[in-house]
């Protein structure tokens, strides 16, 4: 047996190590230490994301860059008015703000040396570093073309491909408009940015008419139309906007997909699920003649998305399900009515998009279609929510249990005779009768909340969480977000 005073000289030794330890941590990861080393890294623990735009053409690329520049487009739509995917790049930033430029494939001047006529470089950012910053383009803006364009630019020259002069390099156009995500260890998530086609929220008075927000472009919201067109519609509005526009109190509720209830919850936990109204029932439809006829397929190819959403989710699950993640596949941005002529054009390899805009790539591919559908592993669950602040208010409460009983009233209608609301639905979503007379049977009305739901919505908030990176949400904190007692007393009457 080892000698008392030689066991107790050891374990000073240990306690004298661990304290040793302790001390060193508190000065190496101390709050003021953290601090110091986020300023000393600043620019290199910066991401930043570029979206661009290829062009074959240098007249057609200069168009491009006064449309952003001069005339406040986004580069959504540029690529939407010069009919060009837009695609979505990643790099580190390791030198102030991300530029506008233009570069050729071959023919990069050394640095230090002036650039000849004729030749244009890319500004790139340095290799690719993990960080804890990261700026994420500002999708916030989406202003329409003016074609009387004070800058003087030709939408011609864009639509056209720009046919002036062709040059053998290839030219890109990179905006990066960039809103920085507060830091986790700062504590806190940076507010939700708005989808495409959403602007800013201005909160509602107190005395505001009951408001609903919708995405104006979705099939989905289809029996909240019809209720605002009913009897019952006297008693609400409906807005464009969403779930985000519930959270930032500019309406009292709103229709949209899990995703954005998942994204927005930062900005307002007090939101909550009332009940799944329409599933979406997805599906990526691809090329055969680029190489696929499985789902492992998709390896290395470009697939159309609206990225951040419940159609991007699936792509991600079902890519997950044949052992692919999405850094496999290369995510192409085009208008979301543009889809199908991208992939039908050979700009993309697959879709992965609601309705009606994947049955038009199936029409548009014709026998080279190859459709992918598990809608086990996901499905959109377009669902109805409101705020523990309207549902614990009497007044709101009541307005908000007639909105939904109205709405359930008018599902019943529309799936009795869905072609007698098409007319209604076309006039709301800019789609033809045609597009969605075809695309119809990809709905179906739960009118409640799925058994599985909980199990869906913990899986994707996995994704939402590693996307804006914080910690997953556990299954019982999103249990909480689901109150069915709205339901339970609008189906009471």
């Amino acid at each position: 047996m080892r000698p008392e005073g030689e066991t107790v000289a050891r374990l000073s030794r240990i306690f004298a190590i661990e304290e040793a330890y302790r001390t060193a941590s508190e000065q190496l990861a101390g709050a003021d230490s953290l601090q110091q080393m986020i300023e000393a890294h600043r620019l290199d623990w910066v991401l930043v994301e570029l979206d661009a735009i290829t062009f074959n053409d240098e007249g057609a690329a200069r168009e491009a860059i006064l449309c952003v520049r001069e005339d406040g487009l986004s580069i959504q739509d540029v690529g939407a008015l010069s009919r060009r995917p837009v695609v979505r790049q990643t790099d580190a930033m390791d030198c102030g703000a991300a530029c506008l430029a233009v570069a050729p494939a071959a023919k990069t001047p050394s640095p230090g040396k002036d650039v000849k006529a004729g030749e244009y470089r890319t500004v790139r950012p340095g290799p690719a570093r993990s960080g804890r910053v990261r700026l994420k383009p500002d999708s916030a803006v989406r202003l329409k073309p003016d074609t009387t364009a004070r800058s003087g630019y030709n939408p011609h020259l864009l639509s056209t491909g720009g046919a002036v002069r062709s040059i053998v390099s290839r030219v890109f156009v990179c905006l990066a408009v960039a809103v920085p995500i507060a830091l986790s260890a700062q504590g806190g998530q940076a507010p939700t940015p708005p989808p495409p086609g959403q602007g800013p929220v201005t909160p509602l008075a107190p005395d505001a008419t009951f408001t609903v927000a919708v995405a104006m472009p979705v099939l989905e919201a289809a029996p909240i139309h019809i209720a605002d067109r009913g009897p019952a519609g006297a008693g609400f509005q409906v807005i464009n906007g969403g779930v985000r526009t519930v959270a930032l109190k500019g309406a009292h509720a709103a229709g949209n997909a899990t995703t954005q209830m998942l994204r927005v919850l930062g900005d307002n936990p007090n939101v909550r699920l009332l009940f799944t109204m329409v599933n979406g029932n997805y599906r990526i439809v691809a090329r055969r003649s680029a190489g696929i006829t499985r789902l492992a397929d998709l390896k290395g190819k470009r697939v159309v998305v609206p990225r951040d959403t419940s159609a991007n989710y699936y792509l991600v699950a079902m890519l997950r399900s044949a052992g692919l993640q999405e850094s496999d596949v290369t995510l192409v941005s085009v208008p979301a009515t543009a889809m199908a002529a991208a992939i039908a054009k050979g700009d993309a390899d697959a879709i992965s998009m609601w309705e009606p805009e994947s049955e038009n790539a199936v029409r548009a591919l014709g026998a080279d279609a190859i459709i992918f559908q598990d809608n086990k592993i996901y499905r959109e669950l377009y669902s109805v929510y409101s705020t523990t602040d309207v549902i614990n208010d009497p007044r709101r409460r009541k307005e908000l249990v007639a909105f939904v009983r109205a709405t359930l009233d008018a599902a019943a209608e529309l799936q009795k005779d869905p072609k007698r609301y098409f007319p209604l639905i076309s006039e709301m979503t800019g789609r033809s009768q045609e597009e969605i007379a075809r695309s119809w049977e990809h709905h179906d009305f739960p009118l409640g909340v799925a058994p599985d739901l909980l199990d869906l919505i913990t899986e994707e908030e996995k994704w939402v969480a590693a996307q804006q990176k914080r910690t997953p949400r556990s299954r019982a904190e999103l249990a909480r977000l689901i109150d069915t007692s709205i339901l339970k007393e609008a189906r009471g009457r």
